[in-house]
């Protein structure tokens, strides 16, 4: 199964390493920003090898795993355990922070992330 996902997006990207490095890091950073960033890194562990494996990128895939999943965790309070335990503390202490409270500000903060990670992933490993 995870070894399709991995031949799906190798696909989808051509068989070019750098469309694919992209694809990696947007879509880890969209995916952790909706599911905790620590379980979904955990599951797209061996997709990401099986990708290299297929596409042969060295750590670019790897680096790119690493910054969307991060990144993206800023997205929502539910991205990050640590967002959420801000949250619950924030509430205890009087001053509940809501969800789209909470994506108001992060959203502006991944995209930016995610743009600055895509720029240093190019110059860095596809340049």
């Amino acid at each position: 199964m995870l070894e399709e996902i991995a031949k799906n997006v190798a696909g989808l990207s051509g068989g070019d390493a750098t469309a694919a490095s992209f694809r990696v890091l947007w879509l880890s950073g969209l995916i952790s920003g909706l599911v905790d960033n620590i379980p979904y890194t955990a599951a797209a562990l061996p997709v990401i090898e099986d990708l290299n494996h297929e596409l042969g990128t060295g750590n670019t895939l790897w680096w790119a795993l690493a910054m969307g999943a991060d990144f993206g965790g800023n997205l929502t309070i539910i991205g990050a355990s640590a967002n959420v335990l801000i949250a619950n503390l924030s509430a205890r202490g009087g001053q509940p922070i809501t969800f789209w409270e909470f994506m108001r500000y992060g959203a502006p903060v991944t995209l930016i992330s995610l743009l600055a990670s895509s720029l240093y992933l190019w110059l860095r490993y596809l340049l």
